[in-house]
């Protein structure tokens, strides 16, 4: 059987072929707009506490993981698998929140010190449940028809 070779000149920018489909531009600008205000109400709660800044999305979701673990917590390579994030980001993150005092490192069991956890302290469980607050919608009021108003 014969396997189609590629030569060197066929592949590279000059012969890639963009997408057919459109990309909606309003939806990205939005996704990004929610984005923003997320981080800033996350910059604006943890500068009141103390915790370093910026307080991004993945530090959030990194408390929000391990608040839903269980108490032996997770380990850097699962949290770097559940955020789709490269380890030395990981890493970085992890640092600054074991810094803040938000969670620590520990062995994963006692008799087995080569796999590290990482777990929520006290503090770290109340900057989760804070920061989730904060990233949920404020309530609408509900709408009255002027008909309904009273003078």
């Amino acid at each position: 059987m014969d396997v189609p070779t590629v030569a060197a000149a066929d592949v590279g920018p000059a012969n890639f072929r963009p997408a057919r489909e459109r990309v909606d531009v309003d939806e990205l600008e939005h996704a990004w707009r929610v984005l923003r205000l997320a981080s800033d109400r996350f910059d604006l709660i943890a500068r009141g506490h103390g915790w370093p800044v910026p307080f991004g999305p993945v530090r959030v979701l990194i408390l929000a993981r391990l608040a839903n673990a269980t108490s032996y917590g997770l380990s850097a390579r699962q949290l770097k698998s559940l955020l789709g994030v490269r380890p030395s980001t990981m890493a970085y993150h992890l640092d600054a929140l074991v810094e803040a005092g938000l969670v620590f490192r520990a062995p994963w069991t006692m008799y087995d010190r080569r796999k590290v956890a990482v777990r929520l302290t006290v503090a770290g469980r109340y900057a989760a449940q804070r920061l989730a607050a904060a990233a949920q919608p404020p309530p609408v009021p509900p709408m009255r028809s002027p008909a309904m108003a009273r003078p």
